[in-house]
């Protein structure tokens, strides 16, 4: 192979991968949640981090909706919460409870600047 055919097909494999990453990157912007949860978290995570960041008002709102863990907070973390994995997990009254954001809103949980909550793609929240 000459290498100008080397460096031809190099492109042409380089430019197919540059087209097929393009097309499935897709945006995927979030927004809080809005509403009441649509269903009650009925499941736990593994683990219970220490609340780091206030929480948003779709976790606080919808705490009659999230599971009460084992675990106590300090009051210093009263309206903080982390996220593990769909979870927001946050201390409310003393103890810990986990808000399933994928059950809750179909979303997961994520971080703003600001805050801890259950975020959605843009167009679910609208």
């Amino acid at each position: 192979m000459s290498r100008s055919t080397v460096t031809f097909v190099a492109l042409m494999i380089a430019g197919s991968l540059a087209v097929a990453c393009s097309s499935t990157d897709k945006s995927t912007a979030k927004k809080p949640a809005s509403g009441q949860a649509a269903s009650p978290t009925t499941k736990k995570p593994a683990t219970t981090p220490a609340p780091k960041q206030k929480v948003a008002s779709n976790v606080a709102s919808n705490q009659t909706a999230a599971a009460k863990t084992e675990a106590e907070c300090a009051p210093a973390d009263e309206g903080k919460g982390a996220c593990i994995d769909d979870f927001v997990v946050f201390c409310a009254g003393g103890a810990l409870y986990a808000l399933d954001c994928a059950a809750a809103f179909g979303g997961s949980c994520g971080e703003t600047d600001v805050e801890v909550g259950c975020l959605v793609p843009e167009s679910a929240a609208d």
